[in-house]
């Protein structure tokens, strides 16, 4: 059995053939990152999913923002990570989305607060039941494993909202939480762990040391997960051979 692939689009077209294609950042490059409006286009484009960052607030709000706001171009007073503040002065104090991104300089601006993960929930009942949502947990020590699943699946589950539901996180403790308080609601979703290019970030010391870090298998299955996210190189076809787990691959921005 093949590895299933997975591609997170950041700013092109989705070319036809086998793999996946899901919205990375809702479509960074078409529209403002993570924000409401690449979340609407890219739910009525019916890609096979939608990739949105979230992180908690000091009041464990779900927000749409990676842990520092500046780095998808949302400008203002506050120079701490986004844990560091409450959800009001996140929303108050940060315009997204209006400044051009160099990486992608014929995006489409569009200046506006930061989105709650309550303010995508009227987008996503509007999503067929193929498109997956995939929410990247940026895990902070301010905030402990077991804080993430209720504060994500309960307002999703009380909304009754179609999406399958991934959970994305370099964190394999965050992820087995939030899978835990999944299956103690009845509902199922799919992990992926974030995996550093060369794991030179020590991943198998969170994991216990692997016999061969090159395998993609035995990583997956001792941190009990779906599937393994992964930037592009050169030699990903040579690392993927023979592998079945699922290996979503970032493209370069």
């Amino acid at each position: 059995m093949a590895a299933t692939l997975l591609l997170l689009l950041t700013g092109c077209a989705p070319p036809t053939g086998d793999p996946q294609w899901i919205a990375w950042r809702a479509g960074a490059g078409h529209w403002p990152a993570d924000s409401l409006w690449a979340a609407e286009e890219a739910i009525a484009a019916e890609l096979d999913g939608v990739h949105l960052d979230v992180s908690l607030t000091v009041d464990s709000q779900a927000i749409l923002l990676p842990e520092w706001p500046s780095e998808i171009g949302c400008t203002g007073p506050l120079d701490e990570p986004t844990w560091a503040h409450t959800l009001e002065t996140l929303q108050a104090e940060l315009i997204c989305g209006s400044e051009a991104d160099p990486d992608h300089p014929n995006a489409l601006r569009q200046g506006a607060p930061p989105a709650s993960l309550a303010d995508l929930l009227p987008y996503l009942r509007t999503a067929s039941g193929r498109t997956q949502l995939v929410l990247d947990l940026h895990t902070s020590r301010e905030h402990s494993p077991e804080q993430w699943g209720p504060v994500l699946l309960d307002e999703l589950l009380a909304a009754d909202v179609p999406p399958p539901l991934v959970v994305v996180s370099d964190s394999p403790s965050t992820l087995a939480a939030v899978r835990n308080h999944a299956t103690s609601r009845g509902r199922d979703l799919t992990t992926w762990l974030h995996v550093p290019l060369g794991l030179e970030l020590g991943l198998p010391r969170q994991l216990g040391e692997l016999e061969d870090p090159g395998d993609w298998d035995a990583l997956a299955r001792v941190a009990g997960v779906d599937g393994l996210v992964v930037r592009w190189d050169d030699a990903w076809p040579r690392r993927l051979a023979g592998t079945e787990t699922s290996i979503v691959i970032r493209s370069p921005e």
